[in-house]
């Protein structure tokens, strides 16, 4: 797990990092969020096939700005474990097996 206080800075660590999961916070109407998850995916290669997970403060328009842009599942903040985990799931299971990973584990 790693933890950046800059998204730009977020970005960069991807690019180098074998991350699982990305999870990115997302601001007012979701367009930071959505941001992230567009440069995320300009990394090309497998750091851009890196599931993302959008944590959102707003309501419905947030979520579709975040998954528009590519993320594979949403938690709204607050959030209880539960609910974490049920989005975590939610985007690793998205994860296209037939598609080389995001790093050197299946992820399922």
């Amino acid at each position: 797990m790693l933890h950046t206080a800059d998204a730009q800075r977020g970005v960069e660590l991807a690019r180098v990092c074998d991350l699982d999961v990305a999870m990115v916070a997302a601001g007012p109407n979701g367009e930071a969020g959505a941001r992230i998850v567009t440069d995320l995916q300009a990394l090309g290669g497998a750091p851009a096939r890196t599931p993302v997970l959008a944590m959102i403060d707003g309501e419905g328009e947030d979520a579709e700005a975040c998954l528009a842009a590519g993320a594979r599942a949403i938690l709204r903040k607050p959030a209880n474990a539960p609910a974490l985990a049920r989005a975590l799931s939610e985007a690793l299971a998205a994860s296209p097996l037939a598609v080389e990973a995001a790093n050197d584990r299946w992820v399922a």
